[in-house]
Formats: C-alpha cells, structure tokens, sequence
C-alpha cells in the first residue's frame, strides 16, 4: 500500500493508528529528514512504529525532474544527498524519489546515479518514479525499484518494464471500492508485475473502510509447506513427493536457481542417482510464491567412507554394511547408519574433539 498524506507521529493520530491496525507491506511517507519534515519542525512518520511490524518505510523526496522544475532547496543535488543520510537517522530503510525524468539525459543521469550511490552507500533501497509506462531502461540499472503507473488500470507488461519485471511497481490512485483493487491485484499478478498497490493517497485522514476488507482479503498467512516423501532409498528406487499443505498449483524443481520447472502438479516421481535436494513452489494466487525443499539421500551398500574433514558434516547410510578406514578430523561430524554392520578396518583414528555417531538400523529410517 502506498501512504502519501503528512503526519506527525510525535503525537497520537488517526493516520499512524490505521496504518498500524492495517499493516501494509510498504509504506511511503515523509519522514523528519524527509522532503517536508524540516518545514514541519523536523516532524513526520517515525519509522521504528512501523518496521517491528514488518512495514516496509520508504521517506519521501523528489527530483523535480533532476532539479529543472522545484527550487533548489527542494531539489538541489546536495540536499537530497543530505536528505538521505537523514532519512538512514530516522530509520527508514527505504528512500522514495519523486518526479523522475523518463529518458534522462547525461547532466540528469548523473544526478539519479548519484543519489543511487548514495543510497547504496547508506543501505537505503531506492524506488525511482518516473510514473510512465515506457522509459529508459538505464533507470532500471540504477534503482532497485520503479513505479511506472500510477493508474494501473489491468493491462499488460510494456516492452520498457519487460527489461526488469522484478523490479517494476504498478500503482492504482483512483481506486474507492474492494473489488476494484482486488480485480487489479489480480491483473497485475497475472499480467506478471513484480508489485501491485492500491494507493491511499494525499490528505485523508479518515480510514476508508473498504481498504480494511480489502487487506483482510488479500494478506494472508502463508502455510507452513512441507513436503514428504522417502528421504532414503537404494540406487535404482524411486520415490514419489508430494505437499499436501499446499491446495494451489504446485511447480517441482531440482534447482534452487531454477527458471524451468521439471514436473508440475499435486506429486513428483523421481529417481535420484546421487543425493539430491528437490523444490516446491506453492503458487498462490495474489501472493508471493511459497518454497519448500526435501533431499533425498542415496544409501549405496558397502561403500568405503573417505577421510572428514574439520568443518564437515557428513552423514552415511547403507541397507546392509559400512566400512571405516579413514581420518575424521578434530572439529568433524560424522553418523553412520547400516542395516547389518559396521566395521572399523585398521588405519581409522577419530581424532579428539570430532563427533561420531554410529547405529544399526534400517537405511529408510
């Protein structure tokens, strides 16, 4: 949710009270170091009200078109440098700066990548506004977020925002009813965008009382995912996953990084030659995708255990027998586990200050 409207947290107010009771997940305000907290007696949003709460507060100042169309004191490069390290003393974590050229030219380019340095420096993120659908895509390397409409009204990616998706912000300003947000919510996690917010926007004070049920309907907790399946099985076996936690679309891979899933649906059949670990999307609609993984171990029988290293955590299971003739290192970890024995060949030291743990048992447990 977006918040532009003044207020002064110093003292009680119906504007912190809502956004408190609500908790959006960012919140773009003015803050004392802010744009307008020095002509309001160094007043504004306190963010530690907010970020304990898991707000995400980005304080407001603009560029004025890269200081072409406010007076200096608003937009002058030294002072939105010194509006930052401001902003970093109020405790946002964020800096949101209006009234940003779309097709900067060199003077204006430098102005924008300083302010970026500047709030990389400080460990600020930065959202850029330029509120146009189609600009250079040089902005994109050079913020971490973008807002590209601020009257999204459902339609699809441009070709601009297409260059970094994740990075593109779609507003809705005009927004009064629950189902108008809730429709472009749902366009907007369709049509692909990164982030889509209804905004609150200017001087009111009164809560409306359709934001209430609309963030009742969209935020919701996120399910505890956990798949199951066999963790433990013979070279040449299978074993079928599956995440009954999860009552949406369900995407498998078996890479963390992965962009292409290799099976989709409730359940997965995999044969796994080495250990390996797989991954769960839970796509849930109107939500940020939900991961849960499993490794699935390989007992080979009658393997040899190398040598384990100081650091190392190594774990070893055989459905019948396993042999140690090697060095486990101070400061080493190390569990065997067999369904019929274990032996300890000559030339096996466990040094002092290693953890060893050996058991008889069967390889699926």
């Amino acid at each position: 949710m977006v918040y532009y409207s003044y207020h002064d947290d110093s003292i009680p107010n119906a504007a912190k009270t809502n956004i408190l009771t609500v908790k959006p997940d960012i919140l773009i305000d003015n803050t004392p170091g802010g744009l307008y907290g020095p002509g309001n007696f160094n007043s504004g949003c306190i963010p530690s009200y907010y970020t304990q709460l898991g707000i995400k507060v980005f304080s407001n100042i603009t560029g004025g078109y890269e200081a072409t169309t406010r007076p200096p004191y608003t937009t002058s490069l030294a002072n939105n440098l010194n509006r930052i390290i401001a902003i970093k003393v109020d405790q946002a974590t964020r800096d949101f700066l209006d009234e940003v050229s779309s097709f900067p030219n060199t003077s204006q380019k430098a102005y924008l990548e300083a302010i970026y340095n500047k709030c990389q420096s400080e460990g600020l993120k930065l959202i850029l506004n330029p509120r146009v659908d189609s600009f250079d895509p040089w902005l994109l390397s050079h913020c971490d977020y973008l807002v590209s409409d601020e009257e999204y009204d459902g339609r699809g990616l441009t070709s601009s925002e297409q260059v970094d998706l994740n990075k593109i912000i779609v507003i809705s300003r005009s927004v009064t009813t629950q189902q108008t947000a809730e429709n472009l919510t749902a366009a907007a996690y369709n049509n692909s965008f990164a982030f889509y917010y209804p905004s609150y926007d200017a001087n009111y004070q009164v809560w409306d009382s359709w934001l209430q049920s609309y963030f009742q309907a969209t935020v919701q907790s996120q399910p505890t995912l956990i798949i199951n399946g066999n963790t433990n099985i013979t070279i040449g076996q299978s074993t079928t996953l599956s995440m009954p936690s999860c009552s949406h679309p369900i995407e498998w891979y078996d890479n963390p990084t992965a962009t292409q899933p290799i099976s989709s649906g409730a359940t997965i059949t995999v044969f796994p030659a080495t250990n390996q670990t797989y991954y769960a999307d839970c796509k849930k609609p109107l939500c940020t995708i939900l991961r849960a993984s499993l490794t699935i171990n390989i007992c080979v029988n009658n393997q040899i255990i190398p040598n384990v290293l100081t650091g190392e955590n190594k774990i070893y299971k055989a459905p019948n027998s396993l042999q140690l003739n090697s060095q486990v290192a101070s400061g080493a970890n190390l569990q065997l586990q067999a369904g019929s024995q274990l032996l300890l060949l000559q030339g096996t030291n466990i040094q002092s200050g290693s953890v060893f743990k050996s058991e008889i048992k069967s390889c699926s447990e």
